[in-house]
């Protein structure tokens, strides 16, 4: 524990909440989610998502946390970071030639990973005609799955944009938790500014 925070520790609970009531407002119009938000989004866009809004909220209730709307842009970069490596050049050609679509958009009145519905195409059509070609259909339809191999990775996908739902939130609640102990910095600087024989209750209104 900081020097910081074993003085801010000493301060009564009621003179904290007076100071922190006094710093709150100037944490809100700085915006101070802003740096969060354009980082995230850019690190979405190596992934081959393209984030158009988020949502939060926090940090102090169980049903708290962060969503987006956003979807998958770029395939290539989308599936080399859901597979963690290389992919096979035909499986991105499949994903744009047959126009997938994979996004999520913001539902509900929270804001956490399981409050966004998705949008997803992801059906590949057997590219044999049963009837004209039945053993190149029955055998495209044993490797790929009667609906194509990425129908099956939906919920994994889903699983994949809650992650970063997850990294979302936690990247605002680390920069909120520094913002606030730069706040009681700032508080605990005030507070040992007055005289020394003055009663810790002076501060109890700001």
């Amino acid at each position: 524990m900081t020097n910081t925070q074993q003085m801010w520790e000493q301060l009564p609970e009621k003179v904290q909440a007076s100071l922190i009531e006094c710093y709150r407002y100037t944490l809100v119009d700085e915006d101070w989610w802003r740096n969060v938000y354009d980082n995230f989004e850019a690190s979405m866009e190596v992934h081959g998502i393209t984030v158009s809004k988020m949502y939060f909220s926090g940090f102090w209730s169980q049903g708290d946390g962060a969503c987006f709307d956003g979807g998958v842009t770029d395939w290539g970069l989308f599936l080399m970071s859901f597979y963690q490596g290389p992919v096979p050049q035909h499986m991105v050609d499949t994903a744009i030639d047959e126009g997938l679509h994979f996004s999520c958009e913001h539902s509900g009145y929270y804001f956490h990973e399981n409050s966004v519905n998705y949008t997803t195409s992801l059906y590949l059509g057997n590219p044999f005609d049963a009837d004209d070609d039945p053993v190149r259909h029955i055998a495209w339809a044993a490797v790929n799955g009667e609906y194509g191999y990425f129908i099956t990775l939906k919920d994994a996908f889903k699983e994949f944009f809650r992650y970063h739902m997850r990294r979302l939130y936690r990247e605002l609640e680390a920069e909120h938790d520094y913002l606030v102990l730069d706040m009681q910095s700032e508080a605990v600087e005030e507070a040992w500014s007055i005289e020394e024989d003055q009663k810790a209750t002076t501060f109890a209104a700001c």
